[in-house]
């Protein structure tokens, strides 16, 4: 009776160890914009580890032990290319581990937008200089030039999550049909946050205002608005003179309603600029640094654009 009972109980966890395989699935993501849209991809089948967490910005990351433990454990690695995380840049290239690494950077599709003119500043500027489907000979001769913040547009967002479909289905095949479920819902979500967020930005698309740093093409291309330049041109270089001067004019002037700082940096310069005047302050969070990891992150960052522009703007 005993050997029977065994092998009954041996047989069950046979079983379950099968149909719960791809809980093994071992997915490492960069950033949490991209987190979100994968983690709602394999809802139900596993989760994916993000690298990272909290308030934290890709620009001056720097990789930690245990972040390099994550990437070679990995079988599949999405992250933002090098003109965003070039932190992860060496890491990647030394993996022990054949991960699939996939730059969301580099999809087919996606409308890739040039970073605006250094001299950007007073000056609206809608830029539709679009790239798509780029050779991989242009992707290294464009790929500095090319402005990295692309999940900010939802028709980007759509793109990335068909990929990632075909990604963790070619990988997982058992998963195909969950996958391809998953995707197809959160792009009928992603056209519903489309439509009301272009009905919320028609309300100020005529407000002028300055952001701390030009992160924000893809959303104001996408809705209309009309961002009058950055304070600063790159986050980890000094502010020049005669840039501060230029915001200070405009401020003097009346051209922007309102400055925006970003959570993950200081806004002392920011409060400097405004003492004594009408421009409001408000807070842009491009990454979603304060929200939970999770599937609503993406959804909930963009609302949150949403809301901080319209609440400094109107």
């Amino acid at each position: 009776m005993k050997v029977r009972f065994y092998l009954v109980i041996i047989s069950l966890l046979l079983f379950f160890s099968q149909t719960n395989a791809d809980s093994n699935l071992n997915v490492v993501v960069s950033i949490k914009p991209y987190h979100s849209l994968v983690s709602g991809i394999m809802y139900g089948i596993a989760s994916p580890k993000l690298l990272l967490k909290g308030n934290l910005s890709p620009h001056n990351y720097s990789l930690k032990p245990s972040d390099a433990e994550r990437l070679q454990n990995a079988d599949i690695i999405f992250w933002g290319g090098e003109n965003l995380e070039v932190f992860l840049v060496k890491p990647l290239s030394s993996l022990t581990k054949k991960a699939k690494v996939v730059s969301v950077f580099e999809i087919n599709g996606l409308k890739l937008k040039y970073f605006r003119h250094l001299n950007h500043m007073g000056k609206y500027e809608n830029h539709e200089s679009y790239i798509s489907n780029i050779s991989n000979t242009q992707y290294l001769e464009q790929q500095s030039t090319v402005d990295p913040h692309l999940w900010l547009d939802p028709e980007n967002a759509k793109i990335i999550t068909n990929r990632i479909v075909n990604v963790l289905s070619e990988f997982d095949p058992e998963n195909d049909k969950k996958y391809q479920i998953n995707g197809e819902k959160i792009n009928v979500r992603l056209n519903e946050l489309d439509k009301e967020l272009s009905a919320e930005m028609r309300e100020i698309s005529n407000r002028t205002y300055l952001v701390l740093h030009d992160a924000y093409q893809y959303y104001e291309s996408r809705y209309n608005l009309k961002n009058e330049g950055s304070i600063t041109i790159h986050l980890d270089h000094f502010i020049g003179v005669s840039r501060l001067r230029k915001v200070q004019n405009m401020i003097k002037k009346n051209e922007v309603f309102c400055i925006f700082a970003e959570p993950q940096y200081s806004q002392k310069i920011i409060e400097t600029l405004i003492k004594g005047t009408s421009v409001k302050k408000g807070i842009l969070d491009p990454i979603g640094s304060n929200l939970l990891p999770g599937p609503e992150l993406y959804f909930d960052l963009m609302k949150n654009l949403s809301i901080s522009l319209k609440a400094c703007l109107n």
